[in-house]
């Protein structure tokens, strides 16, 4: 969870406490001779955060899930989506 916290906080500049995040699972993928893992993590906010993306990325915006899917997303992204949307009713 510290990891997670940490990461959120140095890709968007977002602070959360570990306690405020749970994790829901963990998804793998292949993609030509690519390995991808999402560590599935997820958490409540009372209003939409402020982001400050750190330099490696160049914008980002809040879509819907039908909005993400269409999307140019990395391998697996859409099983992804759809698997955090499903835990997101039990959340």
């Amino acid at each position: 969870l510290q990891a997670a916290a940490r990461e959120l906080f140095e890709e968007a500049g977002i602070k959360v406490s570990e306690k405020d995040l749970k994790f829901m699972g963990t998804l793998f993928f292949r993609k030509k001779d690519l390995d991808f893992i999402y560590h599935m993590y997820l958490t409540r906010f009372n209003k939409l955060p402020h982001v400050l993306l750190s330099e490696e990325h160049k914008n980002f915006k809040w879509v819907s899930l039908e909005e993400a899917k269409k999307l140019r997303l990395i391998a697996g992204a859409d099983t992804a989506l759809d698997f955090i949307h499903e835990k997101i009713i039990d959340f």
